[in-house]
């Protein structure tokens, strides 16, 4: 592994801690409740979705891991009602082994070179990589946010010693 890649690769397995605590927070039904067009469910399932996309060389790479990337917001948010914490878990699982594997296999020149996702604005795959963390962590902060106000713990920051 090279520095480039064991560096997003620490990273993103701090994200993964972060997601994996707030996946452990589907245990009431709040997690289901749509207010104001967000739900934490859905969102916690977008997350891992982004995820699942960006970890590709090209959009049209993409093969999706469960049948509700196929759905509209409006319909996906209905099938996730119907979910529960092991369908997250699962895909959790599934994404962040398919993460590491990707990580696993790039040079630092390569990581420093454009894919198939030059056409949405990312200069190479850093770019990419460093986009889906941020977009990650910026989602995680409203789960986490969500959480507070159920008076249930936040999401812990992770570091990397954690």
């Amino acid at each position: 592994m090279t520095a480039l890649s064991k560096t997003i690769k620490l990273e993103m397995e701090a994200t993964f801690k972060m997601l994996n605590v707030a996946v452990t927070k589907i245990d009431g039904d709040y997690w289901k409740e749509v207010h104001n067009n967000w739900m934490y469910g859905y969102t916690l399932f977008h997350i891992i979705e982004a995820l699942d996309f960006h970890y590709n060389n090209s959009p049209e790479d993409w093969v999706p891991m469960t049948e509700i990337s196929a759905l509209s917001e409006e319909e996906g948010k209905q099938r996730i009602q119907t979910k529960d914490r092991l369908f997250f878990e699962d895909y959790l699982t599934k994404v962040q082994k398919k993460v590491s594997e990707s990580l696993e296999k790039f040079s630092d020149q390569e990581l420093l070179e454009e894919d198939g996702f030059a056409s949405k604005g990312f200069s190479c795959r850093i770019h990419k990589f460093s986009y889906v963390m941020r977009h990650a962590m910026s989602h995680v902060g409203e789960l986490s946010k969500t959480a507070k106000d159920h008076n249930m713990n936040n999401i812990k920051w992770q570091k990397l010693s954690d």
